[in-house]
């Protein structure tokens, strides 16, 4: 199923190498979710990996702060260590908003 979201670039971070084959890196979007009259402001982390055979971090190129953008992404997972759970929410399109042929997919 292929899930997406428009907003609003909040940050990014620096990447962060996991291992030798492996690289991450988050982009933060704030959307805003309409619930009856309202709209409630909601933040999520993306996910972007690197490994020797994908560079979904690639997408981010030309990305900033503040940049209205879609996020396609796969259906969150969420996984069970030492009692904790952790979710995360794998990116895999980054689509600058007035971008004129430029958008990363």
């Amino acid at each position: 199923m292929e899930l997406q979201v428009k907003g609003k670039v909040v940050a990014i971070t620096t990447p962060k190498a996991v291992s030798d084959m492996l690289t991450i890196q988050q982009v933060v979007v704030e959307w805003f979710k309409e619930v009856k009259d309202t709209s409630y402001a909601r933040k999520t982390a993306f996910e972007l990996k690197k490994t020797d055979k994908f560079d979904s971090i690639k997408k981010l190129d030309g990305v900033s702060v503040g940049d209205l953008v879609t996020v396609k992404f796969n259906e969150p997972e969420s996984r069970e260590y030492n009692g904790q759970w952790y979710t995360k929410c794998e990116a895999w399109g980054i689509f600058k908003e007035g971008a004129s042929g430029g958008s990363k997919g």
